[in-house]
């Protein structure tokens, strides 16, 4: 793939990404939705979100690449389950978020939901709740999965 198709492609999927961020974060009434994703051929690594929707007043993730995400005791737990992970709250809970995502990100409450292709995580979907802890309900829950399925959608059509 040449440079100029690479970065055609890439912003074609951060706009799919995004598309699909901001309904989740919207059917959800969040403070924050990402992407993260390993998708070396149009350079997507995990530790930087590929796509990202946010409400109002809300710092993004985008960016910040200082924890090895593959490490961390949430994502760990992704990998061992590969169902969605729901957090009501943040604090005192196992698997563990990283500290940075409570502490400097505001982060009360959050769910994860696994991207599996070729029985392989390749990433994750995030829904972060910043003004309290939060009891998800169930169709909050169904509105990821409905996510992860419209990025597998995404990335099918894209022949990833």
């Amino acid at each position: 793939m040449n440079k100029a198709n690479h970065i055609d492609e890439r912003e074609r999927l951060v706009e799919a990404f995004n598309n699909v961020l901001e309904k989740l974060l919207e059917a959800t009434k969040a403070s924050r939705t990402t992407l993260r994703i390993d998708l070396p051929r149009v350079s997507f690594h995990v530790d930087d979100p590929a796509g990202e929707a946010l409400a109002k007043n809300i710092n993004p993730l985008s960016g910040e690449t200082s924890l090895d995400q593959r490490k961390l005791e949430t994502v760990e737990w992704l990998e061992r389950h590969r169902e969605i992970l729901v957090q009501t709250s943040c604090l005192d809970v196992t698997p563990a978020p990283p500290i940075a995502l409570i502490e400097i990100y505001g982060v009360k409450a959050q769910m994860l939901g696994p991207l599996i292709r070729d029985d392989e995580l390749v990433g994750w979907i995030s829904v972060h709740e910043n003004k309290n802890t939060r009891e998800w309900m169930p169709n909050e829950i169904s509105y990821l999965n409905k996510a992860v399925q419209e990025v597998h959608e995404i990335l099918d059509s894209k022949n990833q």
